[in-house]
Order: C-alpha cells, then structure tokens, then sequence
C-alpha cells in the first residue's frame, strides 16, 4: 500500500485497512514527537506487517533478524529498512507497538549508533507509547496498561523484588530474558525509571540522556549531568518515589 507517508507492506490475515490505519498513525505520532522532543526520524520508515507469530518469524528471518519474545522491531538500514510488527493483537495494542518502534528508531538515531542502556532505551519507547497513545483513541486501554506497570514495580519495590538498574543496561541481557514475570517487570520497570526522571527532571530529561550517551558519556556521567545526583542517587530517589505512588 502506497500510503500518504511511507509505504505498507502486509501480509495474509492482515487486514488491508489496517494498512492505511497505520500510514495515518505513524505520520501523527512523528509529528507529535517533534513537538514534544524537538525529534524526528531522518526518514519516515516502511512498515512492514504480519498476520500472525509464524509469518511475523518468516519475514523476521528474511531480513536476517532472529526474533524472540519481540512483537515488533525496526531495521536502520540494509536491504528493506523498517518497522516490522505482528498484527494478531487488539487495534490500541498495535497503534502502540507502531509508537513504541518510531521511538526506537528515532533514539538509534540520536545515539549515533552507541548503545543506550537497555532500562533508559526501552523505558523511553514505552513512555512515549503510553503518553502518545494517551492522547489517541480509547485512552482508557493504553491508562490500563499504565496502572499495570505502576503497580508491578510498585509492589516490587516495596517487597524488595525490584531489579537493580545496573541489572538491566545490557541489551543482550535484556533481550535474552526468557521468565516471562521479569520480561514484563524490566519493561515496566524501564517506563517507570523514564517516568519517575521525566516528572523530577523535566519532559526532555530522558531524550537528553540519549544524546548525551551518544555524544561518547556514559550512564553514570549522563544520569549526573542531567539529574545533579549520582547514579547510586538516582536509583535510591526512584526506589522511593515507587513506594508512595498512587
């Protein structure tokens, strides 16, 4: 499908309208991102769309990309670039996926190709999936979703079951999770970390520090620049600042 921003490709079981659904989606969460971030892809990606897990394996490994507990990825370059998704889920559910890869895509940009913490990465696409999305169609299924993760990390907290940040900053490591309760609780833990910086530090706080990692800091120089508190600090403020939510 030729759409109004990039094209569309799909596969069997993909619904042809969900095709221009999404041109219109993502044309509005990059616009909506250079509103908030000042930021924005060097080009508007491809979209790349399967009907369920197996095709969305098929067409993963066509490119060369092994695929594990993802639903969706994105590709900067090399033959066919793009964001790929599944598309076997509930319409919210996708529009986030699509919103969670831009971000991703736009992130790998502003690194400059180093490697953001896995928390800081992750955490940042989830936090503007739901933020974005928030603004969007049935808001209330993207607010369930945040209260689940609010409260996942919440309960961890408080019980002492939460992951260490220094725990969740290798990506391989992250990717190689396979218990499902710690993938969903280093997601939610990684929105949270975002959320708990973007409401202390300011609504640019955690798109800074990945400029600053890609500008040759580290974590522990980025998270002191931006917050004026150690690394240490910073996860001792997030600690408490789970533990009296609401």
């Amino acid at each position: 499908y030729q759409g109004s921003v990039s094209d569309t490709y799909y596969s069997e079981l993909v619904p042809a309208t969900l095709a221009v659904d999404l041109q219109a989606h993502l044309g509005w969460v990059a616009a909506r991102f250079q509103e908030l971030q000042g930021l924005q892809s060097a080009t508007i990606p491809d979209i790349y769309l399967a009907g369920n897990q197996s095709l969305f394996e098929q067409v993963a490994a066509a490119t060369g990309t092994i695929v594990g507990f993802e639903t969706g990825f994105y590709r900067k370059s090399g033959s066919r670039p793009g964001i790929y998704m599944r598309t076997d889920f509930f319409r919210t559910n996708i529009l986030r996926l699509l919103t969670h890869e831009y971000v991703h895509l736009v992130l790998d940009g502003v690194s400059v190709g180093r490697e953001i913490p896995a928390w800081l990465n992750e955490g940042t696409a989830r936090y503007f999936e739901y933020t974005l999305n928030l603004e969007g169609e049935r808001p209330d299924a993207t607010r369930l979703r945040v209260y689940r993760d609010a409260d996942k990390v919440r309960t961890a907290a408080l019980d002492e079951t939460i992951i260490d940040l220094r725990d969740l900053e290798s990506l391989e490591i992250w990717n190689g999770q396979t218990d499902d309760a710690k993938i969903g609780l280093q997601y939610a833990e990684g929105y949270m970390a975002v959320r708990y910086l973007t409401e202390t530090y300011g609504e640019k706080a955690a798109v800074s520090m990945n400029k600053s990692i890609g500008r040759g800091a580290n974590i522990f120089t980025a998270v002191e620049d931006e917050t004026g508190v150690a690394y240490p600090n910073f996860q001792t403020g997030f600690r408490e600042w789970l533990k009296t939510w609401e």
